[in-house]
């Protein structure tokens, strides 16, 4: 299965939970078969949700939670909170009972009261990596730390079972399009963040040290333990 088809799936069964929450499953062309993970699922633009390699479960974030699908027992766990997310915070909305997204829950709350909102978001959740072995989610938080007056960043490894670690941190803001993000390489020894408009940084796990790289992005290859550097 190939990482868009695993991103196509994963977008598709989360649809399906706010097609058929709203009624409308028939209208948007969803086939008979599509299953019911989540019927009230409040989620911001990111991290987008993600399929598993070995393709039994789907990871997402839904009112502040950081949360797995089990396909083949069709049911959702909440495994960690993340608190002063969109999403948590725009969950705590009359408007949001029933669930929604940005756009409709944007338009139902009216411009004063997201300005509100927005400004209590504290917390940004990156893009979900699967460590490769399916058992544990990988992703990183940046969020604002107002004792400390700084930005931080950790990256966490939430395990199937809701075991969850900080594997690394930085008190900077290491953001890009994406969000904060990094990639946990086969060993879980290193973890490769690309930050952006600065330069990808290899993070040693057990020293939870970071090493500048030349490169301005590495993605790891699909087929060997090696990276491709630009």
């Amino acid at each position: 299965m190939t990482s868009r088809t695993m991103w196509l799936l994963s977008a598709l069964l989360i649809a399906v939970g706010t097609a058929c929450q709203i009624g409308h499953a028939d209208a948007v062309g969803l086939p008979a078969s599509a299953k019911l993970l989540d019927d009230n699922v409040v989620m911001y633009l990111r991290p987008v949700p993600l399929t598993s390699p070995d393709g039994k479960h789907v990871a997402f974030v839904s009112r502040g939670f950081v949360c797995v699908a089990d396909l083949e027992r069709n049911n959702t766990r909440k495994l960690v909170e993340v608190p002063g997310t969109w999403s948590q915070v725009f969950a705590r909305t009359e408007e949001a009972k029933n669930g929604g997204g940005p756009d409709s829950l944007m338009r139902a709350l009216g411009g004063d009261k997201c300005n509100v909102l927005q400004a209590k978001v504290a917390s940004e959740i990156g893009e979900f990596q699967w460590t490769f072995d399916s058992s544990a989610i990988v992703f990183g938080v940046h969020s604002y730390d107002a004792a400390k007056k700084m930005q931080e960043l950790n990256f966490w490894r939430v395990a199937l079972d809701g075991t969850a670690a900080i594997i690394a941190s930085n008190e900077r803001s290491l953001t890009s399009r994406r969000g904060p993000g990094g990639t946990i390489t086969r060993d879980e020894r290193f973890l490769v963040a690309n930050c952006g408009r600065e330069r990808s940084l290899i993070w040693d796990l057990a020293k939870n040290s970071p090493r500048a790289t030349p490169y301005l992005f590495l993605a790891p290859s699909p087929s060997s333990d090696r990276w491709l550097g630009v």
